[in-house]
């Protein structure tokens, strides 16, 4: 159903707005933008494939969560396992400043180069910086994106003779661990656009608490429409918006 409805959409997008969308920016969901993208394919204009973004959020997510799942597969030896728990959120992260990095500094950062630094991400954060790309280590010393500078903190400086990573290199637990890396760098492509699913998220977020799930029906006297309205302007200025708005109008707080 959620399908359908979003294939709709971008079908009706030519006769209600007279434009074509390119893109699509969503998760990890395979099976709707395989419907999506061929939402304007026909034997007349069969060029016209929508391209789709991942968001880079879910990405990482996805590699935190397999990561994770690595630690319980009791086949790896217990130490090995424990150098990778204590590594996991530096790994999460590194990925997290390699693609907001070259999202900043597009106009000399490429995606070949976002591709080497995702692939990097195990040298770098055992302490081997021979491969770092510069826009985002100097000298072992991880560089900060802006968007991050304010309230986070560089990733520690390893020793790149450690034992951690004397113990994992070129494991059977090291080898897994660049399988699920190459999934991340496979999608350098969209993911040096640095785009996220946060505001999609957000309004739902806001129209499933306004119209209380399946709890209550809100499909009689524009009552639906009414709630999609407050969930638009929550979203954008804030669950607060209401006190402001009625202030403007009558003249005096609520």
């Amino acid at each position: 159903m959620e399908t359908d409805i979003i294939v709709s959409g971008f079908k009706q997008s030519i006769e209600m707005h007279n434009l074509r969308y390119k893109r699509y920016l969503g998760d990890g969901d395979s099976s709707v933008f395989m419907n999506i993208r061929q939402a304007y394919y026909d034997n007349v204009n069969s060029y016209k494939l929508v391209e789709k973004i991942e968001c880079k959020n879910h990405a990482v997510r996805c590699l935190n969560k397999n990561m994770r799942l690595l630690l319980r597969q009791t086949e790896y030896p217990l130490p090995q396992r424990r150098s990778l728990e204590s590594k996991i959120n530096e790994i999460g992260k590194y990925c997290v400043y390699a693609i907001e990095g070259a999202k900043e500094a597009s106009s000399h950062v490429g995606v070949g180069m976002l591709r080497v630094a995702l692939r990097n991400c195990l040298e770098h954060v055992y302490g081997c910086h021979d491969k770092c790309q510069v826009y985002l280590c100097k000298n072992g010393t991880i560089v900060v994106p802006t968007k991050y500078k304010k309230n986070d903190k560089a990733l520690p400086k390893a020793n790149a003779t450690s034992v951690q990573y004397r113990l994992l290199k070129d494991t059977a637990l090291w080898k897994e661990i660049e399988k699920h890396l190459t999934r991340l760098v496979t999608l350098s492509d969209s993911l040096i656009h640095g785009q996220t699913t946060n505001r999609a998220e957000c309004f739902q977020g806001h129209m499933a608490k306004l119209t209380q799930g399946k709890r209550k029906n809100v499909n009689y006297r524009g009552a639906y429409q009414k709630k999609k309205n407050q969930a638009i302007l929550a979203s954008k200025y804030g669950s607060g918006w209401s006190a402001p708005f009625i202030k403007m109008c009558e003249g005096k707080s609520p």
